[in-house]
């Protein structure tokens, strides 16, 4: 800029300089006596004496210095001591908008936005002085400007005029207010803010912790000092390091930001979960010189993910950990064996025996008691290192690690037995439970953990087979026996539809004189590789898998239409009745089982009188209340109702007066050796007088021999059943059985 003063000579010397290698010349003097009379001329003569003066050791031609004056940026405006206006350069025409002659004579006033300049005694109306004020614009706009101005002295050293200088700063304004605004506003918001602010200097190594990050571990603002070990120190042992190499990595790598939570310590010596993130910033060179950053307290949300991850990996009733629980630590587990061939674990697969019959007669609340009560106790027979988990029902699991060999999951398995001896008390209940276990041992042939599960799940279910309440050892022959009865299911399934089944007939005689009285239909399947199965094989199956529904239909069909055929083809002989076993499965699945007999009888034309269901204990217990119903239903139609194998439950004499049951089937076990125990002799006696007294009648299965047929004679047993009289045979051979009495008669004796 050019200000004629002490203050700008410095700088006008700069301007000639540069001129100077632009031209040389000589500046002489103006003689201002000359121009005495003319005030404006004589401030002009002034200035320019001035800057004659601040340029004597140059060269620069007189010509250039008008050029300097054009060529300024900055502002010049000189005026008299009244504060007229004498001259101006383009500078501030095209700051301000205004022409020369519309500046010239006219107060500075006119342009100054302030009078907060200094002013001197000497110049009540033109200000002298440094500052930063406002120009304002021809339009009125104010422009922000720094403001230098200064004296033009006479000969004699007294003031005649003022020159001043002013370079807009509406840039730097503009900037110093929006960083002023950010500041105010980074203030406001670190006060503000949940999150505690940290701005860490690595030059100096100090840290800035906003009141609110003090605040959050129960530190007012003067209680923490700005060191990194303020920060360091209270976190958790078990996290700094991984915090330092979170930071570390972010520096040394340049990642956009890093985040960690971590536990830290509260002022009560307590800790708190945070969640730390910050970013580092660097200079020109990229060396990070500041790493700044925020943390927030997230102990209310890890308590909600613990407690939903808890939830997730545990069972809702028993707290015990569940499925997807035990199945991440058995991975576990499976991982270290492969590892350390001497480490060896077993798996024990616990089922309790008959829990359906408990839930299904005292409900569902004692059920689950049951569950909580089995769980505890078997806890307690259990280290605080084993992993107990319940996999759903009551299916319950075991994984005994880094044992020493088999026997110890066997002393395991007899200690939970013997927990179970003493009762379960529950809602004025006293329950007897038993449990059935199966162990598979770790051996280098388990690469999957499903296979080790699976083979305890065998072992298992051999043990509830073997008579329940005890434990089984996996085999690798159990694993075989599965998979071909998962070959019979699957076959199962398409033997209807491919005709494998078949139905046999076993007659049903009268035994006071033989006469077959009926028969019971029986199935067979003809499997087209494995021949004839046997139906204990294959009937368990098709009920647990409700493949025995449709199979159900089937007979009662295929049965009905025979029945109805023989009819037919002897009208002369004495009625006969058919028998079909029906399922409790039909029973659970049908709606109203009534309607689909009677279907069956119209489609097959055979008259319900001829029609004897025959029912097990375990329909009754099912449901007695719906069963009553049904079984009204059924009689109200004219059909027959036997009921199966009696006397082999435990409950059905509580029921048997309110069902309106026709026949009572003695089971085979009571007339195997009836001639040679008295016991079952007299408990036949019993039966045979319990129908009696219920206008029942009976039905002795599995006579094999005439002397049981003789005891049964002699007990008055009106009907029997059995090998004595004929296996059960096929539609052919049971027609001949019929036009042919005497096959039958000749073993009465």
């Amino acid at each position: 800029g050019l200000i004629i003063s002490r203050q700008i000579s410095r700088p006008i010397k700069q301007l000639t300089e540069s001129a100077s290698q632009v031209g040389k010349g000589k500046l002489e003097p103006i003689k201002i006596e000359r121009l005495k009379k003319q005030d404006e001329l004589v401030i002009l003569a002034q200035t320019f004496n001035q800057m004659i003066e601040g340029l004597k050791q140059t060269t620069v031609s007189i010509s250039y210095l008008d050029d300097i004056l054009t060529s300024m940026t900055d502002s010049l405006v000189v005026a008299n001591l009244d504060g007229k206006i004498k001259k101006v350069n383009q500078a501030t025409l095209k700051l301000l908008g205004y022409s020369e002659s519309e500046l010239i004579d006219k107060s500075i006033g006119l342009i100054l936005g302030k009078k907060s300049i200094s002013v001197d005694s000497k110049s009540r109306n033109c200000p002298v002085g440094s500052c930063e004020t406002i120009y304002r614009t021809k339009e009125g706009k104010k422009i922000p400007v720094a403001f230098s101005s200064s004296y033009i002295l006479n000969d004699e050293g007294q003031p005649h005029g003022v020159v001043c200088v002013a370079r807009d700063i509406t840039q730097k304004y503009l900037t110093e207010k929006a960083l002023r605004e950010s500041e105010e506003r980074y203030a406001l918001a670190s006060r503000a803010a949940n999150d505690g602010l940290w701005d860490w200097n690595l030059n100096n190594n100090r840290v800035y912790y906003s009141p609110r990050w003090k605040s959050l571990l129960g530190y007012e603002e003067d209680e923490i000092k700005d060191t990194p070990e303020e920060w360091f120190n209270r976190v958790h042992p078990d996290y700094i390091d991984r915090l330092k190499e979170e930071i570390a990595t972010h520096v040394k790598h340049n990642i956009s930001h890093f985040e960690i939570s971590y536990p830290i310590e509260y002022r009560d010596g307590s800790y708190r979960w945070m969640l730390c993130r910050g970013i580092a910033i660097a200079d020109e060179q990229g060396k990070v010189y500041r790493i700044t950053g925020s943390q927030t307290d997230i102990t209310l949300s890890r308590l909600v993910e613990e407690q939903l991850r808890f939830e997730a990996l545990h069972d809702t009733l028993t707290n015990l950990p569940n499925r997807t629980f035990f199945l991440e630590e058995l991975e576990r587990v499976l991982v270290t064996s492969e590892q350390n061939g001497d480490y060896k674990f077993s798996v024990l697969f616990l089922d309790l025996d008959r829990f359906k019959v408990i839930n299904d007669s005292l409900g569902h609340l004692v059920g689950d008691l049951l569950l909580v009560e089995f769980a505890h106790r078997v806890k307690n027979c259990l280290g605080e290192e084993q992993i107990f988990a319940r996999l759903g029902g009551d299916e319950f699991v075991i994984i005994l690690e880094n044992i020493q060999d088999i026997s110890n999951a066997t002393k395991l398995a007899d200690s939970i037995q013997e927990k179970l001896r003493k009762p379960f008390n529950l809602e004025r209940h006293e329950i007897f439970v038993t449990v059935s276990i199966g162990i598979a041992q770790s051996t280098e042939n388990y690469q999957q953990i499903e296979d080790i599960l699976r083979d305890a799940d065998i072992a298992m279910y051999q043990a509830k087979a073997s008579g329940k309440a005890r434990y089984a050892l996996f085999e690798p022959g159990m694993h075989q026996e599965v998979v071909t009865t998962l070959q019979i299911e699957n076959d199962l399934r398409r033997a209807i539809e491919r005709e494998e089944f078949q139905l046999f007939y076993q007659p049903i005689v009268r035994v006071s004189n033989g006469q077959i009285v009926g028969f019971e239909a029986l199935l067979r399947w003809l499997h087209p590789e494995k021949g004839m199965i046997s139906p204990g094989d294959f009937i368990p199956l098709a009920e647990e898998t409700g493949a025995i529904v449709e199979m159900g239909w089937w007979i009662l069909e295929k049965a009905c239409h025979q029945m109805y055929l023989w009819q037919q083809r002897y009208p002369n002989y004495p009625p006969m009745m058919m028998s079909v076993n029906v399922s409790v499965k039909q029973f659970d699945e049908i709606h109203n089982i009534s309607d689909r007999i009677q279907e069956i009888l119209h489609k097959t034309g055979l008259n319900p009188s001829s029609l004897k269901l025959e029912i097990t204990e375990s329909i009754i217990m099912n449901n007695p209340e719906k069963l009553t119903v049904t079984l009204d239903q059924l009689k109200a139609l004219g059909i027959k109702l036997s009921m199966d194998d009696f006397g082999t439950g435990y409950s059905s004499l509580s029921y048997l007066y309110k069902l309106p049951i026709d026949t009572l089937k003695i089971d085979r076990s009571f007339i195997k050796n009836i001639d040679i125990d008295s016991e079952k002799l007299e408990l036949t006696q019993t039966i045979i007088n319990l129908a009696k007294n219920l206008n029942m009648e009976t039905i002795a299965e599995g006579i094999e021999t005439s002397k049981q047929l003789t005891k049964l004679k002699t007990l008055n047993c009106k009907y029997g059943q059995g090998y004595l009289f004929s296996k059960p045979v096929n539609s052919e051979i049971a027609e001949a059985l019929i036009s042919n009495q005497q096959q039958v008669v000749k073993w009465v004796s």
